[in-house]
Parts: C-alpha cells; structure tokens; sequence
C-alpha cells in the first residue's frame, strides 16, 4: 500500500451535484485525515485467495494472467474482498486524492494524456486488452499510486441515490447507483481523466470493473503508523 498524508487535497467539491456524470469540472480543497491505499489493483492472484473459483480466463483470452486486475467484479465482491483483508474500499474523495496528489491535473502525471502511461483504448500503450497490474510506473501518481488510470474502472464506496425524477420509470423510487473511476483499456482518455464520473448499478458484473482497496490509519497524533497489512478499525 501506499501512504496519503494527512494534508490539504484537491477533491469533488460538497457543491457538486451527487448525479453529476461524466467530467466533474468542480473541485475544492479538503483537508483529509491519512489513510492508506493499495499501490495497485487488486490482481487474479490475490482475489484467488479470497474466491478459489474465480476464473480469469474468460476475459484474458483464455490465458492465465494471475498478475493482471480482477475484472468482472461487482461492488459487493470488491466490498467483500476488503473487509476480507482487513480494509475498505476508498471513498472517491480518497481515491482522487491518491491519484491527484497536492496537485489539481487531470491524470496523476499532468494535464495531457501520454502514451505508455496507462492502458487506455487502442494498442498505442502496448497492450489491447488489460494489462498486468503495475505495467506502467510512468503513469504512477504523485504519492506513488500505478494504474490509477486505464486498464480496469475501480469501484469506490460512494453512492448516489437518484430521486424520482432521475430514475427512469421502470425502476423504483430510492434507486442507488454507485462510482467507478480510472477508466479502462476499452476508455478515451477523456473518459479516463481522475475527475470522469461513471454511475453503475452496483451488481454490474462488466469485463473492466475492477479494485483496490484502502484502509484508514491511526487517528492518534502521537501513535505509531501500523504495518498496513495488519487489520486494525477504521476512524
């Protein structure tokens, strides 16, 4: 994992409307307590140990790929898997602040999308379908966070609930819907900026959902960091 200081970030702003889709040109700067973030997505390997029968193979074209993200994971999984670890997944404030830094660019290395920084749409980057986790170090954020961006949309734990007026009439009222973010191998880079907003139902089971996982630190000014492999409460 890496560590997010305590510290001043630029984040979606309270002003923003929760059913914003797309780019999200509104930030703010927020004071955020430490936590702690995975450095990659969560790979085949690792969410083998915690499903035995999830197979890859399905999206990787019939390679094995133990390195590569999970892909297909619902929100529920992804949820599961983190408390299994002993974490949580981030909030999309969280996961902004790690990918931005101290910093206000659209990618966690500027403001223009570079080839070979990510795994986005196309063979530029060297890699059609997804990418081993951790593929593209010059892509890495400024706190040392890889894959923030392209290969597989990360779910995160914000929720919007839509109102009536937004949900279409075959759905009921009080419908939620929640946030993947980073974009995939199959996104534009428009689409693939740290701000892009993309509202899914939480049991979508797409090939380029994926994860990561985060975990709060200590709150005590005066303790000790934990190893953030340990499992300890959250704030």
């Amino acid at each position: 994992m890496v560590r997010v200081p305590a510290g001043v970030y630029w984040v979606p702003s309270d002003n923003v409307s929760a059913l914003v889709v797309g780019q999200n040109n509104r930030l703010a700067r927020k004071s955020l307590r430490e936590f702690f973030i995975d450095r990659t997505e969560i790979t085949v390997f690792q969410f083998k140990q915690f499903q035995p029968d999830y197979v890859e193979l399905i999206y990787t074209d019939g390679m094995e790929c133990p390195q590569c993200p999970a892909m297909g994971i619902t929100w529920t999984q992804a949820q599961q898997y983190c408390q299994w670890a002993g974490k949580r997944l981030p909030t999309e404030t969280e996961w902004e602040a790690a990918a931005r830094g101290s910093t206000e660019n659209k990618f966690p290395w500027g403001n223009q999308p570079l080839e070979r920084s990510g795994n986005l749409q196309g063979g530029g980057d060297g890699f059609v379908n997804a990418a081993p986790s951790g593929s593209f170090p010059h892509g890495a954020s400024p706190l040392g966070a890889l894959d923030m961006i392209g290969n597989v949309w990360e779910w995160v734990s914000t929720t919007v609930a839509l109102s009536p007026l937004t949900e279409s009439q075959a759905e009921p009222a009080g419908n939620s819907r929640y946030l993947v973010k980073g974009g995939s191998w199959r996104s534009p880079p428009h689409m693939a900026t740290i701000s892009y907003r993309n509202l899914v139902n939480f049991n979508l089971s797409n090939p380029t959902f994926g994860f990561r996982c985060a975990k709060s630190a200590l709150t005590e000014s005066n303790a000790p960091i934990k190893n953030p492999l340990q499992n300890e409460s959250g704030f």
